[in-house]
């Protein structure tokens, strides 16, 4: 049988001594701090070319009468979607992503993001 008295307690909690998780806690939020920033700063970069690329498609498909098939139609109707996802879900998501970065959790800007990605 295995002695268990406290000398061998005592050698596992030095080996998890406070400042060790504590550094673990840190990098790991340091992580999440990575994570959040690469969010935002690709969110802030897609949304534009989101916004624009797909008005062009609805554009094409009004203007050109060769395009006003029933396929070419439903993709301009995806478009507006996505369009409309790039206008308002993406920088919710961002203010909403540099609110929590910023610790500011009070903030009402992440129920709206979270309708809009229900919708």
């Amino acid at each position: 049988m295995a002695n268990l008295t406290g000398s061998n307690s005592s050698n596992i909690t030095s080996k998890f001594s406070n400042s060790s998780l504590e550094e673990e806690e840190q990098n790991v939020s340091n992580d999440v701090n990575v994570q959040l920033m690469t969010a935002i700063i690709f969110n802030c970069i897609a949304c534009p070319f989101t916004v624009l690329l797909n008005v062009l498609v609805i554009m094409a498909v009004k203007r050109r009468t060769s395009l006003r098939s029933n396929a070419n139609i439903l993709l301009a109707c995806l478009a507006v979607t996505d369009a409309l996802t790039g206008l308002i879900s993406q920088p919710s998501f961002a203010l909403w992503r540099t609110f929590l970065l910023l610790d500011i959790n009070d903030a009402p800007i992440g129920d709206f993001h979270k309708a809009c990605f229900l919708v």
